[in-house]
């Protein structure tokens, strides 16, 4: 039951880790935004350049939001399952042991 356990650890570390990189992902997403509206809130770079810019830095910052949504999911899952392994790991050391 030992090594089981230590799978478990081990996924759960896992997902605290996948956890942190999408912490790291919002810093960058706080940081593009920043850039962003630094840029544009300058209001001397107008025209269809500006236009174009403005709209892929949207769909950019748009496509990290949700990448980083999608990461924050995946950690959460992970940790999730570990717990849930671990309850299903005890419960099946109990009744191994009842059964004795």
């Amino acid at each position: 039951m030992g090594a089981l356990k230590m799978e478990s650890s081990e996924l759960r570390n896992l997902g605290n880790n996948i956890t942190n990189n999408a912490n790291s992902f919002d810093e960058l997403i706080s940081s593009f935004k920043n850039a962003y509206e630094a840029i544009t809130a300058n209001g001397t770079w107008d025209g269809e350049d500006s236009n174009k810019f403005r709209e892929a830095a949207d769909k950019f910052r748009t496509d990290l939001e949700k990448a980083s949504q999608i990461v924050h999911e995946v950690g959460s899952d992970l940790v999730t399952t570990a717990n849930d392994y671990d309850e299903t790991l005890s419960s099946v050391s109990s009744n191994i042991g009842t059964m004795l």
